[in-house]
């Protein structure tokens, strides 16, 4: 009996924005036939570009992906946490400020503008055959979308009006919450501000009455890694992104 092979998926939000066609191979049950497969169906879509997600111990699939012009692009891990009791809140007390407020709307231009020169270590920025400013307004429209959001609040750290960074906070349906992005504008880095932003959000969390949140950041992004490690978060998976380009 033939074994069925997953065929990929267009990504029509990533084809739009970056115009030209994307694709994404899932890495379930990846062999050397589901490739094979793929790079038919790429040719029948015109596919520019296709992803790939991978578990890091998936060894057999890392193999055959690069064997087959898949290039690593990003190390995505993912940290979770238990949403902070009360007790746990008044310990880390000591990062709570009052500079950090709900966005206001007149300030997501400014918002826009930090994302846009803050999160140059993603793998839109390593793989070049990105452009650079499509991937620079990629952070631009995220961080645009989070405040419009019903399900979003972006916190916002202020010195005397001015935004300096801010943390997007996601309410999910299933009580697990998640930062999507956390960015310091260039001047106020390594100042305290990511440390003020990360303990607003867990507070924001615990209103919601969540239960565990999610973030997820770069392997490279040692800064990151080591925030969310300080406010108790544990690595739950670490993950392989690859690109294949056509």
């Amino acid at each position: 009996m033939t074994q069925t092979t997953n065929l990929p998926t267009k990504l029509d939000w990533d084809s739009e924005f970056f115009g030209f066609p994307i694709g994404r191979l899932p890495s379930v049950n990846l062999n050397s036939a589901s490739v094979n497969a793929a790079d038919e169906w790429a040719s029948t879509h015109q596919i520019r570009c296709m992803y790939c997600l991978v578990d890091s111990t998936a060894n057999t699939a890392i193999k055959i992906l690069e064997r087959n012009n898949y290039n690593f692009a990003d190390m995505r891990l993912t940290f979770s946490t238990p949403v902070m009791t009360p007790p746990a809140i008044t310990q880390r007390n000591k990062y709570a400020t009052a500079a950090v407020k709900p966005h206001r709307e007149a300030d997501i231009a400014r918002l826009e503008e930090i994302a846009e020169h803050t999160f140059d270590n993603t793998r839109f920025f390593f793989d070049t055959n990105f452009p650079i400013q499509k991937a620079r307004d990629l952070y631009r429209l995220w961080v645009k979308k989070g405040c419009l959001a019903s399900n979003t609040e972006v916190l916002v750290y202020y010195d005397e009006n001015k935004p300096l960074g801010f943390i997007t906070c996601t309410a999910n349906t299933n009580r697990i919450g998640s930062i999507g992005l956390i960015g310091v504008a260039a001047e106020a880095q390594r100042k305290g501000v990511g440390k003020a932003l990360t303990y607003s959000a867990l507070q924001w969390f615990h209103h919601q009455e969540l239960e565990k949140v999610e973030v997820v950041t770069q392997g490279s992004n040692i800064g990151a890694q080591r925030l969310y490690q300080l406010f108790g978060f544990k690595t739950q998976s670490l993950q392989l992104w690859y690109h294949k380009w056509y």
